[in-house]
């Protein structure tokens, strides 16, 4: 009998390892094709095995992020009671708290296993970002296509996921031994120019600022690099005259005026509705209120993350998100202070996320918002010495940094 019992033990946990550990390869493969949903969609499926897995082995499924994600949620759920459109705003409250949850429970997952991170669910998310690198340039090169959106239907979008990936994926290769780590500058260069083609300018600052921190994890031949980078980038832009056109009109007011005008708004309904905002989702039919232009294009948000939460979830909403922020900081610090290429990448590459979402509206589509909870997810798991020095010295010298 005790054979048997073993056995099945034995056999439930090979179905959970290979059901959490598809689920990563496929959120690896679907992060730079758009298709993180998917991922997410699954992580909820296994989040329970996991949660019974962990507690099993006594370690803490939750982490020390999932509390502000409740939080958010239970914030969004009742600003969306009393909100404009209270069916919209439930189901946006549901979708957070259930995808963002399975995600971090993911994310903490692969933490735990960084020989799984580094053989598989990186080289997968690699692959996947050259495979739709090159299609994106053909896309621009060979169809022609001004602003190239991949698989996504999305030009910003599209930036976004490969600004993620490029960043992500420069901090695994850097952090690989001998002539692979080599591979960084093809690949880097590939999805810098794919992710120039979709002309989306708020993955440009993201992109920039992810490559400057990720820099400075080796600062003498970081910055070097950076500033050849940067001298090529701008030779390159010089050759592109739509590339460059787009790239000038970051510093242009008159060609920002509909982004400018939505953070107006946002800000005087956040003055209007201080406590519990407008409610999730309600921002498309309150914002003509408070613009007096015509001709401006309407949004879902108003394209900052922080002034979205601000007008939809009030001062009760922006509570939370600091609640997270705090949280969340202290675990890149936690990150910053091991020289590991790797963790510089993912810390690199969830700040530049947080950028590009400054003059975006990602973290409010599954595609984007999945990529980010299954990002914290792995950070908090790093943070909390889940796969810290002790689980690196199990690495094998040829994954090991």
């Amino acid at each position: 009998m005790e054979s048997t019992s073993r056995a099945r033990t034995t056999s439930q946990q090979g179905r959970l390892a290979l059901s959490w550990k598809l689920t990563a390869i496929i959120f690896a493969i679907g992060i730079p094709l758009g298709g993180a949903t998917l991922g997410a969609a699954l992580s909820v499926l296994i989040a329970p095995l996991l949660i019974r897995e962990a507690q099993r082995k006594g370690e803490d499924p939750w982490g020390t992020l999932t509390a502000p994600l409740i939080a958010l949620a239970a914030v969004s759920a009742l600003s969306s009671i009393f909100g404009e459109a209270p069916r919209g705003g439930l189901l946006f409250s549901l979708g957070l708290l259930v995808l963002g949850g399975g995600s971090l429970l993911v994310g903490r997952r692969i933490a735990r296993d960084p020989i799984f991170l580094r053989r598989a669910f990186l080289p997968a998310l690699v692959v996947s970002t050259v495979a739709i690198s090159v299609y994106v340039l053909y896309q621009s090169f060979g169809l022609d296509i001004r602003r190239t959106t991949g698989l996504t239907s999305y030009t910003n979008r599209m930036g976004t996921l490969l600004m993620f990936s490029g960043i992500l994926g420069l901090g695994y290769l850097l952090s690989l031994k001998g002539r692979l780590r080599w591979l960084a500058m093809p690949y880097g260069v590939l999805v810098a120019v794919a992710m120039l083609t979709t002309l989306s300018r708020a993955a440009w600052v993201g992109g920039l600022v992810g490559a400057a921190i990720l820099a400075f994890q080796r600062p003498r031949q970081g910055l070097v690099l950076l500033l050849v980078a940067l001298l090529a980038g701008g030779a390159l832009l010089g050759t592109q005259p739509a590339w460059q056109a787009r790239f000038l009109s970051i510093f242009n007011v008159q060609r920002n005026m509909d982004r400018l005008e939505m953070w107006d708004a946002s800000v005087r309904i956040f003055a209007d509705h201080p406590i519990l905002g407008i409610g999730p989702t309600s921002f498309p039919s309150i914002a003509p209120e408070y613009i007096e232009r015509q001709d401006w294009r309407l949004h879902a948000t108003p394209h900052n993350f922080v002034l979205t939460v601000a007008a939809e979830m009030g001062l009760a909403g922006l509570l939370a998100l600091a609640w997270l922020g705090a949280r969340v900081t202290r675990a890149l610090a936690v990150l910053g202070r091991q020289r590991d290429p790797l963790r510089w990448g993912l810390g690199a590459a969830l700040l530049a996320l947080v950028v590009n979402d400054l003059f975006g509206q990602g973290f409010f589509t599954s595609q984007v918002g999945a990529v980010l909870w299954l990002t914290l997810g792995l950070v908090d798991g790093h943070q909390q010495g889940t796969a810290g020095e002790a689980s690196d010295s199990t690495l094998p010298p040829a994954a090991a940094t």
